[in-house]
């Protein structure tokens, strides 16, 4: 039988510290992780959310082309309809699985004449 020996110290730490070490690193990476997901998929997450009240906020009167840069500046995405309808959704990873929610805008003459949120689900 081998004798109890004593471990030599790893990197001349005790087993204590090097646990400590070690859950810090854990935890770091962990946090890491999560910052990164939220940052990679938080932005597609509030555009799908914020998507009603974008729509409730379009003023009656603007014109397609600056509905549309607005829209786009946020990062939503544009379809034309028809001439008279535009349609404004969340990007499709925002989007709940299966239909995603719009906004139908209507123009007229002078403009923007209406906007309405579509919820489908």
């Amino acid at each position: 039988m081998k004798s109890m020996e004593p471990r030599p110290l790893l990197f001349g730490m005790p087993d204590a510290k090097r646990r400590l070490i070690g859950r810090l690193l854990l935890a770091g990476t962990v946090l890491l992780f999560g910052g990164g997901l939220a940052v990679g998929f938080g932005p597609f997450f509030w555009a799908s959310r914020q998507l009603p009240t974008y729509c409730a906020s379009l003023a009656t009167g603007t014109s397609t082309s600056d509905v549309q840069s607005q829209a786009e500046s946020v990062g939503y995405e544009v379809e034309f309809a028809n001439d008279k309808r535009m349609l404004i959704e969340a990007p499709p990873m925002a989007a709940p699985q299966g239909s995603p929610s719009t906004c139908e805008v209507r123009f007229g003459p002078n403009g923007l004449e209406s906007a309405k949120y579509v919820d489908s689900h």
